[in-house]
Order: structure tokens, then C-alpha cells, then sequence
């Protein structure tokens, strides 16, 4: 696969607006238009790269690129279950997403084991278990009862600590994780039945006793509706409605794209080139290898004749166990007023590329 193949814009990724788009890299694109908060235009462009991922030097890119996601995808009933890969279409994202999602897989039974996932400084563990429960007693009351040996677990916020608990209308629910377990916060247990337990956990926090309240973990996206992402998108209220749609609220935070857990949000903007790791994922064993080192940009020929360089920062990073694969994706935010007449999407390799055999 040449990098320097190019690619003129269809009419899918066309902007709005009389500016041509051509995409020079090998990977899927797309340029559509969005607003600021006082409704000032900006041309939005997106650059999505998918690799295999394995242990190496170097990821190899999948021959056959995967498109880009127009729509939150969903582990069951959307908004009712845990997002297995967000939508691609977010306008600009402050920092870096890191998720993985998929079914961690152990290469014999087990009743429990860490996964760990780190990218550079960035790192998170947390225990997978079996399937276990709380039961009840007259004597002891609720205890938890051991895991049941297992060889894999799915990596989803169903899994982990969270849920509702009380009647409808007045439930107590765990802003954090609604889809979760064990949370029943002001109310208790209305039968004696067992209780599916989490089966995700840090394991310096660990599930211990009922009723106790744990923050939710997990690897994957986290929904728009939840906390603390919720509160980052604004009063959509009746003044919204009145006097600023369709344009975003004025207390809206761009930082409300960014959806990965919030130990998994980076502080800054991943280079592209740092070292991954995962372990407890794969029967296989653990995975090494490191970031391409690509640097996507923007070149805007304007109608005067100069040209500009912009950067499209690398804003997502998302890890698939299931397919085994890992897909990086750089987003720029180019406002009108640059008077652009063409936007050109443009990679720079830094490191080797390696090679899919096609």
C-alpha cells in the first residue's frame, strides 16, 4: 500500500461551502462543516487509519481499510447498552480517547486476572473475574460468593459496578455506569434471590461488600448521557431553544466528545509514535509493539495562492481484542475565515511502515 496514493473528495465527504477537498493519504476521509459557540463556521476534516494488532517493531495496516463510523455502535438496545465504538463525525475533541472494547480472553480457565492496557505514560489495570453473585443468609446476611472459573470475560460496562436500584420514576441510579451491577445507593434489595455481582473491578478497590458504592471501571466508551461527560454539553433548555439553536450552548465543553474513561483520557495529545502494551486480553499472551509515528495534516491552498499548514491532531485511539486490531484517527478544525479554495488531507510517515503482504 503506497502513501503516496492519492484520492480525490467524493460526494459523501464534500463540504458544504465551495471548497474542494482531496485526501492524499491511503485512508478513509471526511469533511463536513460545524459550529463554534457563537455559531462561526469551522470545516471539519477527519483521517482514519486501522492496523493489525500484534506483537512487533512495527503495526501493519490492514489491506482492506475499514470506513469510518457515522453512528454510535452498541453492544444491544442503543442507549441501553454499552457503546462497542463511538461515532467518528465529532466536530473536535480536546485531547486524546483511548477505548478498547471486545472480550478479554484467558488462555486457560481461570477464576480471575489482570488486564492491562498502557499506551506511553498512559496505563490502566483492572480484574476480570467468573461469573459470581451475592447470596444471602439469615446469619450472615449478603456475601459474596467465589467466582466460577472462566477463560473469558467481556470487556463492557455491564460487567462493572453501576446499575439502579428502587421504583421507576424514582430510582437511584449510578450517573457514572446506569448499565451496571450492584448499585442500590438509598435503596435495598427487595428479594433474597441472589445478585449478579461485577465481574470488572480495580483491583486496589475490589468488590467486597453490597452496598458499598465503587466507581464504575472499564476500557471502553462511556455513554454521552453519563457523568461526568453529560455535564460537559450544556443547558439544552428552553433559552437554548429560544435564542441559540441550533447553534451549541454557550456553557457547552467541547470536552464532552471525548468519551474513554476518564483515566483514560490523555492529559495532552498523543504524538503517534509511543509504545503499546496489553496484557490479559488475547489466549495468546500479551501484545507489544508501537504506534505508526504518522503526522496527518491539513494543507489549505487559499484563493490568494499561499498555502497553509495545519495540524490534525491524533484524537482517538481505539483497540479492538475481537478482531485484533487497532484503529488511530486525527481530526482538524479549520475555520472559514482562512478562505480556503482547496483543503487537502496529507500524511507524513516518521517511521517505517510495515508491510500487510498486499
Amino acid at each position: 500500500m503506497s502513501l503516496s496514493r492519492e484520492s480525490r473528495s467524493t460526494s459523501t465527504d464534500r463540504l458544504p461551502m465551495s471548497v474542494e477537498t482531496r485526501n492524499h493519504t491511503p485512508f478513509p476521509a471526511l469533511a463536513f462543516e460545524s459550529r463554534g459557540h457563537h455559531g462561526e463556521p469551522f470545516h471539519i476534516l477527519i483521517v482514519k487509519a486501522t492496523f493489525h494488532l500484534e506483537s512487533g517493531d512495527d503495526l501493519r495496516l490492514l489491506q482492506e481499510q475499514p470506513p469510518l463510523c457515522m453512528a454510535d455502535e452498541y453492544r444491544g438496545e442503543p442507549g441501553q447498552s454499552s457503546v462497542l465504538r463511538e461515532s467518528d463525525l465529532a466536530p473536535f475533541k480536546p485531547t486524546t480517547d483511548i477505548t478498547l472494547t471486545g472480550t478479554a480472553r484467558s488462555g486457560h480457565s481461570r477464576a480471575s486476572w489482570l488486564a492491562t492496557m498502557r499506551v506511553g505514560a498512559i496505563g490502566k489495570t483492572l480484574r476480570l473475574t467468573g461469573p459470581r453473585a451475592f447470596h444471602f443468609s439469615r446469619f450472615a446476611g449478603w456475601e459474596l460468593g467465589p467466582p466460577s472459573l472462566t477463560t473469558e470475560v467481556p470487556v463492557a460496562y455491564e460487567l462493572a459496578y453501576g446499575g439502579w436500584a428502587g421504583p421507576e420514576g424514582k430510582a437511584d441510579v449510578c450517573k457514572e455506569n446506569p448499565i451496571g451491577r450492584c448499585h442500590f445507593g438509598r435503596y435495598s434489595p427487595e428479594d433474597k434471590d441472589a445478585i449478579p455481582a461485577p465481574q470488572i473491578e480495580d483491583p486496589r478497590n475490589p468488590v467486597t461488600t453490597l452496598g458499598t458504592q465503587h466507581r464504575p471501571e472499564g476500557f471502553g466508551p462511556t455513554g454521552r448521557a453519563w457523568s461526568p461527560r453529560i455535564a460537559k454539553a450544556g443547558a439544552f433548555d428552553d433559552e437554548w431553544l429560544q435564542k441559540r439553536w441550533p447553534d451549541i450552548p454557550d456553557d457547552f465543553d467541547f470536552a464532552h466528545y471525548n468519551g474513554a474513561h476518564p483515566d483514560l483520557i490523555t492529559p495532552e495529545y498523543l504524538n503517534g509514535d509511543e509504545p503499546i502494551h496489553l496484557d490479559g486480553f488475547t489466549a495468546e499472551g500479551s501484545i507489544s509493539s508501537q504506534l505508526p509515528g504518522y503526522a496527518v495534516y491539513c494543507r489549505a491552498r487559499l484563493h490568494s495562492g499561499r498555502i497553509g499548514i495545519l495540524p490534525m491532531p491524533l484524537d482517538t485511539l481505539h483497540f479492538d481484542v475481537d478482531a485484533l486490531t487497532v484503529a488511530l484517527t486525527w481530526r482538524g478544525r479549520i475555520s472559514t475565515t482562512i478562505d480556503a479554495r482547496v483543503l487537502e488531507t496529507c500524511l507524513r510517515a516518521d517511521r517505517k511502515e510495515g508491510s500487510d503482504g498486499g
